[in-house]
């Protein structure tokens, strides 16, 4: 098995094989070798393109499946346990996500990215990952939409302007509104999804 392999392509067409022992961390790929033969699914160089994904995004999405193919990260709790980020992960996946080399805003670009490239290959460890930095994002420094819209480089034209395309949004970030869900005293940051959702209403 430790030979066969799947290609992933970033959208300027970086080609990236990785081992199908990681790639089955995607459950479009598991589903895939489930319902054929496997070796049947290898010989036929099975390519997934990664559309909007660039060589950077789609280089850290092969890091993250082979390092959590060795060492499966611990689940993070909902809602999120701490605040900081810091206070909840450890070790190599903290420097995975913290990206020192990075502007703040490329960090901000490459986390959101990703979400996308784990919604699509349906990878759970790496969307909750990514989900939990942003949701720490948030309480740690986003009290209202316009916050929301500054910290993240979001413009009017991109949030939802109907009930469909709210609930489009929700479902695809269900897990970021469910770590923001906060218990304790009101006040404290932002509480629930519903707080970027009323534009400070």
């Amino acid at each position: 098995m430790e030979n066969r392999k799947i290609t992933l392509v970033s959208d300027d067409r970086v080609e990236f094989k990785i081992p199908v022992g990681p790639a089955r961390l995607c459950e479009l790929f598991d589903t895939l070798c489930k319902n054929a033969d496997l070796d049947e699914v290898c010989r036929e160089k099975h390519i997934i393109e990664l559309k909007e994904a660039t060589e950077g995004v789609v280089r850290k999405v092969v890091e993250f499946l082979e390092h959590c193919y060795t060492d499966p990260m611990a689940k993070i709790e909902r809602p999120l346990i701490d605040d900081n980020i810091e206070n909840i992960l450890t070790g190599w996946y903290l420097d995975f996500i913290k990206m020192p080399d990075l502007t703040q805003q490329e960090r901000d670009d490459t986390i959101f990215k990703m979400i996308v490239v784990a919604d699509f290959l349906n990878v759970a460890p790496l969307r909750s990952l990514c989900a939990a930095t942003v949701a720490s994002m948030l309480r740690m420094g986003v009290s209202d939409m316009e916050g929301f819209k500054k910290r993240f480089n979001i413009t009017d034209s991109e949030l939802p302007k109907t009930e469909a395309e709210e609930l489009e949004l929700r479902q695809r970030y269900s897990e970021l509104f469910d770590l923001l869900e906060v218990t304790g005293e009101a006040g404290d940051g932002v509480e629930t999804g519903e707080n970027l959702d009323d534009d400070g209403e």
